[in-house]
This record gives C-alpha cells, structure tokens and sequence, in this order.
C-alpha cells in the first residue's frame, strides 16, 4: 500500500498530528492504489503530469459526502485541516493560497469518471472489508426507498413558466448574436403578470388553477414557435455566403444552436403533456416530466415518510448483509421489489462467491415464485408461510420480521449522515454516482468502528 509518511513541517509550533484521528485511520483502509490507477486510465498517459491527483479527487469526494458539504465547502474545509490534507495525498501543509484545486473541477471530474467507476470504487471498497473478514455474506436484507432529488417542487403552471422563460432567454440572445431587427412579439410582460398573480395566490382553486394553465399554454407555445423559427433562421444563416462571422463567434453560434435545438425536444413534450393534461382534465400522463433542467426525473409514488403521496427522485434497491450496505439497483423510475429478488442474490453470489443463509424482506417481495425461489435455495426467510402456520413458526416469523427492520435504520442513517436526504448532482447518472459514494463512505466508516 502507498502510504504517506505524517506532515513533515506540519505546524510552526512544533505540533504533532493525533495518529487516533479518523482521517489518518482511514487513509491506511482505502485502496489508494486501484483507485488512483482506475482514476489515470480516464485520461491521456501524455497528460497525466498535469492531471490532478486521484487521490485528491476521490478524497475531497469522500469528505464531501461524510460531511454533507458542498464541492466549494469541501475544499475550504481541506484548507483549514491538516489531517483531511493527509488523507487526500499531502505531506506537508498546504494553505489556500496554493488554489490546489478550483471547486468546478471537482463536477467536470464526477461527470467524466462516470457511475462506472463509482461502481468500482463500491466494490474495492467490499474487497477491504472481506480482507479484514468483517463480512461473510451470510444474510441479506433488502428495501427499496426514493432518494430524493433536489428540485422544486412541480406544479403545471410553474413548469411551463420555466419553459417560457428560458426560450424568452434564448431569442433575445439569438436575436442579439444574429443582430434582427424584426421585432418579435413574445408577451413576456403579460405572461410574467399572469405567473405572479397565480404564484401570489395563497389559496388557488381549480377554476383559476385551470384559467392560468390555458394561459400559459398559449404563451408557452408561441415562444417555442418563435424560437424555433429563429434557429431555423440562423441555421440558413449560417449555410450561407453572405452572413459573414468570425470563426470563434460561428463556433460559439453552432454550440448555442445545438444547445438549444436539445431542450427545445424536451420544451415541447413538456408543452404537449400539459396540453393533454388539461385538455383531457387528467393526472395521469405517462412519462410525465417534472423538471425542464433534468427531465429524466419521473413522479415515483411511494405513500412513506410523513404522509408523502408522491417522491421526485431516484428509485433504489438497497441491500445489506452483517450492517453493511450496497446498492443493487438505482433508477429514475418506479419499479417492483418482487422482481428484483432473483437479480439481488445473483449479486449476493457475486459479491460473496455464496449465498445467504437467510434473507430478510418485507411483503413487498411477497409473491409464490419468490417463496418457491427461496425454497429451492435453502434459504430461510421473513415472508408469511403459505397454508396454516404453527405458534412455533409464527414466532420465528415474528423474529426474523423483528430483525429485517435493521435497514430500514441503516437506509435512514445513509440518508441523514451520507448526503443522501437529496440528491444534488443534476446529470442522469447523478444518483447512481452519489448512491455508490455514500455506500462506501458509509462502510468505511463502519470498519473504523469494528477494527
């Protein structure tokens, strides 16, 4: 393992670093080594010399999620902690002015490594705790829970006012960048008057909520008219002879146009969906998108936590065996825990070279051919026995229901203390990344407890 030795010129008052401190501890856990390794192999061999450190990286990502900072926070919290900078890769103490690291890197490196290599990091991290033989796989729990994400909360009106903000934005930058002169009618004063008296109302009923809908509809579709009628404008431009920029200013036109013509696909299924949403006066819309800015987002009913009806976020499948935890499954849609029992011990097997002993559920997983599963398996579980039961077997039950509870604690605790109450990486891939990071954050810190 290539361990650093402590801060040599650590503190000008002779200070000496506490070995017992939580970071120094587990900096001798991680596997640095495979992680660094798998973090180079993202980039150029040629351009290594000026990548920054892995370890940095994967350091101010662990601390980020233990301590539920921001990408800015983490790094203002390295600066002033010496014992975080060890664990990150330094030696000797290093002060803001050094700017080791410009907190945008950070989520430019999260989106190029990817879940992939979140995945990896989940399991070199499972390797450590087999290697200190914390874990045997001799049991698995499993829940499924909604990993929030971190947006506001949707309403029809607010949606599509998103929506007609931003192509008011874009025609008054395309206009501007193609110099127009034609005067283009977008009523965006009238709509913006029309949003803030609904948005003012305390009480909305539904004949004003459905007036301001239709309202909003007509102007909506009329900016997306409009703006797409101007991009097919400068793309004309752009093909012709006469329409002369420079060659910075045409690349920068030719991204903007792509970026636009982008979210112009999700501006009109939006659109679409509220208009058959009012027009047909139904809730139910299939694919139904919530959010302009991350449109993969769906409604995921759930009917848990404090009364909530609806959760905005990611599904996860959560399993867990001797008090550690792993992710089996996490995705923007609503899914059925029945099914997923079958892949969750093929994981278990893979995991484990074994299958569990006993595996713990509720009567979500409940279903014949998940018994009959289990059965052929030897596998002892929570679920209700088919036919009539002995007082001897409904005790077991009992005991074994009694004992599934343990993650549902677990699964709020990865929420309260990992980062995991929301999920604040906007990407489609956000979730999987932060879920990963929290699953073997929280099981590090797990060892440093049981060794």
């Amino acid at each position: 393992m290539n361990q650093l030795s402590l801060f040599k010129d650590i503190m000008p008052y002779g200070g000496k670093l506490d070995q017992n401190n939580r970071w120094i501890r587990l900096s001798s856990l991680i596997p640095w080594d495979a992680l660094v390794a798998l973090h180079d192999s993202y980039f150029d061999v040629k351009r290594l010399g000026v990548v920054k450190s892995g370890r940095l990286v994967v350091g101010l990502m662990i601390g980020k999620v233990k301590l539920k900072l921001s990408d800015e926070e983490i790094l203002n919290y390295f600066y002033e902690n010496p014992y975080f900078q060890y664990f990150c890769g330094f030696d000797s103490f290093i002060s803001k002015e050094s700017k080791v690291m410009n907190s945008s890197l950070l989520t430019k490196r999260r989106n190029k490594l990817g879940e992939k290599y979140f995945l990896k990091f989940e399991e070199e991290i499972l390797e450590i705790l087999k290697k200190h033989k914390l874990i045997k796989g001799k049991e698995l729990l499993l829940d499924a829970t909604v990993f929030e994400s971190k947006i506001e909360y949707p309403n029809d009106v607010k949606l599509l006012n998103t929506v007609r903000a931003y192509c008011i934005n874009k025609i008054s930058s395309l206009k501007k960048t193609l110099k127009l002169e034609e005067k283009i009618r977008t009523y965006k004063r009238k709509a913006k008057k029309v949003y803030l008296n609904y948005a003012k109302k305390k009480k909305k009923s539904h004949k004003i909520i459905r007036s301001t809908t239709r309202k909003m509809l007509g102007f909506t579709g009329r900016n997306i008219k409009q703006l797409t009628s101007i991009i097919t404008e400068a793309k004309e431009n752009l093909s012709s002879k006469n329409f002369k920029l420079g060659l910075v200013e045409e690349d920068v036109l030719k991204g903007l146009i792509k970026e636009i013509e982008n979210k112009l696909i999700i501006a009109r299924e939006i659109y679409h969906q509220q208009r058959t949403k009012y027009q047909e006066k139904t809730n139910q819309i299939k694919d139904r998108i919530v959010s302009f800015d991350q449109p993969f987002i769906r409604p995921i009913v759930r009917g848990k936590e404090g009364g909530k009806k609806v959760e905005f976020g990611a599904k996860a499948h959560i399993s867990s065996s001797e008090g550690y935890a792993f992710s089996n499954k996490v995705e923007h849609r609503a899914f059925s825990e029945k099914i997923e029992l079958k892949d969750s011990l093929n994981q278990h097997q893979k995991r484990f070279n074994r299958l569990p002993k006993k595996s713990l559920l509720d009567d979500a997983y409940s279903s014949l051919a998940n018994k009959e599963l289990l059965k052929k398996y030897n596998i002892k579980h929570s679920l209700k026995n088919q036919g009539k039961s002995t007082d001897k077997q409904k005790l077991q039950k009992r005991k074994l229901r009694k004992e599934r509870s343990k993650i549902e604690g677990l699964i709020g605790n990865l929420k309260k203390d990992y980062s995991l109450t929301k999920i604040v990486l906007k990407t489609k891939e956000g979730a999987q990344i932060q879920t990963s990071l929290a699953m073997g954050t929280f099981n590090m810190f797990r060892v440093l407890r049981e060794i």
